[in-house]
């Protein structure tokens, strides 16, 4: 199963509730919604970036139809860049694969 990597930005023009027990309801509530996407080992990291309306995601082994479900419920509020991404190693692997069939020792 892949790994993703993705940039979140919070949506500046939908504004907090001008009632501050409405906005802690919400906070709350999104505060719920993250630690059961944590839970389930379908978000493995999540970090917010100190200028406080963007931050990051590293996902578990998912499937994009799974992370996709994950992520669309966060709209309209969150919007997202995501990245598949392979490790390190596997990397370094496939780029020496690629060099040695280039240079015909493969």
């Amino acid at each position: 199963m892949p790994i993703y990597f993705g940039l979140y930005k919070i949506n500046a023009n939908l504004p907090p509730s001008p009632n501050p027990n409405d906005r802690v309801k919400q906070l709350e509530s999104f505060g719920a919604a993250l630690k059961m996407q944590m839970e389930s080992g379908d978000l493995k990291e999540v970090n917010e970036f100190v200028d406080a309306d963007a931050g990051y995601i590293i996902s578990g082994e998912i499937s994009p139809e799974r992370l996709h479900q994950n992520l669309i419920a966060w709209f309209p509020w969150v919007t997202f860049e995501v990245h598949q991404i392979i490790p390190t190693q596997k990397a370094i692997q496939n780029a020496l694969t690629a060099a040695k069939m280039r240079a015909g020792t493969a």
